[in-house]
């Protein structure tokens, strides 16, 4: 891991729906304005998972019906030391035992 949350900020989460671009992952996805930006509530880092809940105004956000996109960004887009700025995370297409979960709760008021 090379993310310093001192240097880059808080890891933040947007939303939109279906996607920010074409469905596949492309560069002008990050120009995108997102439908909700910042829309989880602060990471929790427990060994080497992420954790974090989605605010309640996300929640009419996600598409049941279809795709909903997530995009992960850095408070500040530079820490200006002239390195490489990352943190990498598996995806959908790693071994399902190192896939990302989007694990979703709900309750009946």
């Amino acid at each position: 891991m090379s993310w310093n949350p001192s240097t880059l900020g808080a890891l933040l989460v947007d939303m939109t729906k279906p996607s920010f671009g074409a469905a596949a992952l492309a560069l002008n996805d990050f120009q995108a304005v997102a439908g909700k930006p910042n829309i989880f509530n602060p990471f929790t880092i427990v060994g080497s998972w992420y954790s974090a809940t989605l605010k309640s105004e996300g929640l009419a956000y996600v598409n049941r019906l279809g795709t909903t996109q997530f995009r992960l960004r850095f408070t500040k887009d530079d820490d200006n030391d002239i390195l490489a700025d990352y943190l990498m995370f598996y995806n959908g297409n790693a071994p399902v035992v190192n896939r990302p979960q989007l694990l979703i709760e709900y309750y009946l008021p």
